[in-house]
Parts: structure tokens; sequence; C-alpha cells
């Protein structure tokens, strides 16, 4: 509130006063005098509520005009909450009505003296001079009309370029953050990365505006501070999924609190259109919290993780999950592929239960297992298959059936130990002419590579769940639920990324496997819908062994041959054949079972 008033405190000068609160003093040097436009009442509160962040509206009167424009008295009282909400008013003389001015926002009191236009500009409380000499009264003269502002001298026009550049910075940064200093280091060093950028760009929302603009924004250190430190521990110690999934628990409540109190001081200390810039980030932060903090116990309340139908065993380190069904000789072992685990096989396990003893596990960081705590390549999931099976007294031979990437694995188990296997079944299996495809797209696929840590973060909070409906997975009710359980969790995201990050030079290394030399083999091929290039790969699969089975199915896709019912059925199949080829010792038919 800007007043003048009969008795005189302090000689050509006016108090200026927020929320009933003394906040700032403003007084006119006698050299300012000469100037007419010194006088303008207008022209002292704009340049008042420039430096004191307060909006300037009020009447068009002159101090000059009013009799005796003089201070009146005020109650010096400190402003309680240094941003707290106000009004810019103003009264000239006896008996003018106060003209009340807009609610607008103040900033924090502190003494810092502006010279605009000959206007001395105290911004701290109980203090009328700021060391400026007092001058001793106002003469009287007329000043000339008003003129109008300039927009682009407004606090708000300042302050609004600084606000999108540093939002903008916030946001690019941690992409720059994740393919260089943070790249390859999982879900702990993204989340770090992603911090770190949001708290370097509020931070420049608080240096600039204090530097180049009269609404200095210092709350926004809050942020800058908060994100950076835990953005820098985050990269620093790089924790492992048990912290990371403990912290699932605690972030998310006081992100929603820091939220809600950046939207308060948006509010209270931001004007104009730099307002709107930073509220969609504010709102991003809070269902970053919400979604966070319901995906913590969606993920505490399913049963995805539950043992029952299998058991866990210690392979060295950490335990793996699998269930077996049925009796018999040879063992049929079950390899998923990428993103995929033992419920995957629920419609096939069944089938092939009824003939011979069938095994189906989950691999490290998959589904009910435990993660590994190491890069899994080929040859250490080989091992680990390897550890599971002795641990678990589950016997050879084995006859191993792969879908997809598990092919890929079959055949590196098969390599590593020949004398424990007796056929191989390959559904649809990615072959060694897959890491050629990838390799004309190096670039891309490093940068997936890198960013694969994003998975598990946008698992936490929900992004994967909403993306991922579970109609996407076409199995019995029961299974269908635990796999898109499985697949949109965290643990699951992550080893998602961790594996597709190996897949290229998982693929490459395949290419100098040797071959299953007279090995029972059935290639199945789904022709629906192929990629580029893959009917050939199948067809070079299929050249593996001198005792093999081509089957190719036109009307059935890359999921489906596991999913649906007919798929299913000729995935069994051929299963259920190369058993029987191993017990009876009979060969296989060679001719295709479908036409392409």
């Amino acid at each position: 509130m800007l007043r003048a008033g009969r008795k005189p405190t302090v000689p050509g000068s006016i108090r200026v006063v927020g929320d009933g609160h003394h906040v700032g003093h403003v007084s006119i040097p006698r050299p300012a005098l000469d100037r007419p436009r010194a006088c303008d009442v207008m022209t002292i509160a704009r340049r008042a509520s420039e430096v004191l962040n307060m909006a300037p509206v009020v009447q068009q009167r002159r101090v000059c005009d009013a009799p005796r424009p003089e201070v009146r008295p005020l109650r010096r009282r400190h402003h309680r909450a240094a941003g707290g909400h106000g009004r810019v008013d103003v009264r000239v003389g006896p008996g003018v009505s106060r003209q009340a001015g807009r609610r607008a926002s103040l900033a924090p009191v502190r003494r810092v003296v502006h010279d605009l236009d000959g206007l001395r500009i105290c911004r701290r409380a109980n203090r009328p001079r700021c060391g400026a000499a007092r001058p001793r009264g106002l003469p009287h003269f007329r000043s000339p009309p008003m003129t109008a502002p300039n927009p682009s001298r407004s606090p708000s026009h300042r302050l609004l370029p600084i606000v999108a550049v540093s939002l903008t910075v916030g946001f690019v940064l941690p992409v720059l953050l994740a393919l260089g200093p943070a790249s390859g280091g999982g879900e702990s060093r993204m989340a770090g990365a992603a911090l770190l950028g949001w708290g370097i760009g509020w931070g420049l929302i608080a240096s600039l505006s204090i530097r180049l603009t009269p609404q200095g924004q210092r709350w926004a250190r809050v942020p800058a501070a908060i994100f950076g430190v835990t953005g820098s521990a985050l990269i620093a110690l790089a924790p492992g999924a048990p912290v990371m999934d403990l912290l699932a628990w605690v972030w998310p409540v006081p992100l929603l609190v820091l939220a809600a109190w950046l939207a308060l001081r948006v509010r209270r200390g931001v004007t104009g259109r730099s307002r709107w810039l930073l509220y969609p980030v504010l709102g991003v932060l809070a269902l970053l919290a919400v979604g966070g903090a319901l995906e913590a116990v969606v993920e505490a309340t399913d049963d995805s993780r539950s043992t029952a139908g299998g058991e866990l065993v210690d392979v060295g380190g950490h335990r793996l999950f699998v269930a077996c069904t049925g009796a018999g000789s040879p063992t049929v072992v079950l390899e998923s592929g990428l993103g995929e685990g033992a419920t995957y096989w629920a419609r096939i396990a069944p089938e092939v239960a009824s003939t011979t003893r069938v095994c189906a596990y989950d691999r490290a960081g998959r589904g009910r297992s435990e993660p590994a705590g190491a890069p899994r390549d080929g040859a250490a999931i080989a091992r680990d298959l390897h550890a599971l099976l002795a641990a678990a007294g589950i016997p050879g031979p084995y006859v191993l059936a792969g879908h997809s990437s598990g092919g890929v694995y079959v055949r590196v188990f098969a390599a590593a130990y020949p004398a424990e296997v007796a056929g191989v079944v390959l559904l649809d299996a990615q072959s060694p002419g897959g890491a050629t495809v990838l390799a004309r797209s190096a670039g891309a696929q490093r940068s997936i590579g890198t960013l694969a840590g994003l998975f598990p973060l946008l698992a936490r909070v929900g992004l994967v769940r909403l993306v991922l409906p579970a109609e996407s997975v076409d199995l019995p009710p029961e299974a269908a639920a635990r796999q898109h359980a499985e697949q949109v969790s965290a643990r699951g995201a992550a080893s998602f990324g961790e594996e597709f990050v190996h897949l290229g030079g998982i693929l490459a290394a395949a290419g100098d496997l040797p071959n299953l030399g007279d090995l029972p083999l059935v290639v199945v091929t789904a022709a629906s819908q192929p990629p580029a290039g893959w009917l050939a790969q199948q067809d070079r699969l299929a050249r593996l062994s001198t005792h093999l089975s081509h089957r190719v199915f036109a009307d059935l896709t890359h999921a489906s041959l596991i999913e649906s019912t007919k798929g299913a059925a000729a995935s069994s199949a051929a299963i259920v054949d190369v058993v029987s080829s191993v017990r009876s010792g009979t060969r296989l038919d060679a001719r295709d079972d479908a036409a392409r």
C-alpha cells in the first residue's frame, strides 16, 4: 500500500505496505524533485512495485497535487512471510478513499537499494532511509500527464525467457548425462541423471532471476539443492535393485510435498506468463509422485512373486525360480524369450507334461527370480541354467525348447554342455543374422542400450502399466494377470532393459557356435507378418542339424505361436515329437508341415 497523509514523519518519502505489514520504503531525494515525473504517483508506484515484485495497480493521482503530500505515520511491523500476498493501494491527502489494486506477490524483504530515475527504494523493513540522506520536503508543483509503462521493462517479461531457457536445460541435460557420465549405470544412475538435470534447471531459475531481474526467485534454490544433492548421490553410489525397491516407498511423499510447496511459491512470487510455464512442470512432478506411490502399493499387493507351484533354488549368489510338472525322461527345459518368464508357457507346459517331465524357469531378475547383480550375457545365462538343473536335482538328458531370443540361449547351452542335450526345438527363434540387422543402426542401438535404464524408472511411476494393458497378453486369465504383472514391474523392466542391451552381442557371438551335428532338431516358424529377412534366417536355422524338421505356419504370428490355442498346440506337438524321437531313436520327418 502506498500512502501519503497530513502529519509528516519522514518528509518527501512514501512507505510501501503489503497485507498491512511494512515491507519497504520509497524516498524521493531532492535532486529528483526537479523532474516533475518523479512526483507522479503512478511512476513511483510502478518503480517500487517492480523492485518489490508487486503489481502496480493504482489510481492516476499525483503526490505533488495533494495538499501537504507527506508520509502518514504507520505501524512498524515486519512482514510475517516473505512472499505473502499483498495489495498495491494509494492514498493522497485527506478525504481521498483508498484505491485498491489487485492481489499481487511480494518477494523476500532484503536490504537492497535500487536507483531508478532518481528514486531510492529500500527493501528492508523498518529502515526508512537505507543510507540515503533524508530530503527536507516536497515542493508544490504540477506534474505532466501520465505515460504508459513500457511492457518490455516489466519483471514478468524479463523473467519469462529465463524460466523458458532454464526449463529447457532441465529437460535436455538429463538426456546428455544419460548418454555420458551416467551411461550404462542402470536404474539408479539414470534416476540420478534426471534429478541432477532438474536441479541445475531450478538453480538457473534462481541465479539468473536474481542477477537479471528485480523479481528474484530465491525459493528456486530449494528444489535445486534437493534434486542436485540427491541426483549426485545416486550417480556416485549407484545403489542396486534392493535399495531402489526400498526407496520406492520413501520418495513419493516428499516429492508430492515439494511440488505443493513449489506451486505455492510460484503463485506468490511469479507473475505473468512465466507462471504458466512452471505450473505444468509442477503438475508433472505431482503426477510422478502419485504414480510412484500407487505403483509401490500395487506391486506389494499383487501375487506375481508368489513361488506357489515351484521353488527358489540357490545357484551361487542369487536364487532362480523353477517349476516342474509331469514325469518321464528326457526332461524338457523351456527357455523364454526377451521379456518373458516361466508363466509364459502356461498353455504349452501342461500339454508336454502329459508326455514327459517339463520344467520352466525365470532367468535372473525376471518374474520370481532374484537379480544376479552382474550383467548376464549368453554364457552367464547358460551357466545359471546348468547350475539350476544340478542344484534342483533335475537329471538329464534334456530336450531344450527356446522361443525368440530363448533359442539363442538354448544353442549356447547346447554348445557348452553337449553331453547333456538330447534334442532342440527352436520356436520362431532369433538367429545370428539378427545381429546384422542391429548393426545397421549401431548408433541407435547404443542409444537404446544406454537409455535402457529408463525402463525401470518408467515402471516405478506406473507409465509402463499404462502403455501395456493386461489385454496385450493372450493367455489363460490367471497366467495372463501374472505375466502382465511381471512385465510392468520395475524388476521386470530392468531385466528387459539389461537383456536388450546385451542382445546384439549375444546374437553376434552365436554366429561362432558350432552346428548341432545329428541332434534331433525341430524349427517352427511363424510366417504371418514376419519382419524383413526373418524367413531367410529361419531357413539358416534349419541347416544347423542333419536330423531336423522345419515346420512353417502361415497363419501364426511370433506371439501367437506361444499364446494362442492353435499356436500352443503346434509348439507342443513339435516338442513331443523330439521327445518321441529321443526315446525311440527314430528320425524326424524333414518335410514342412505347412505351406508358406
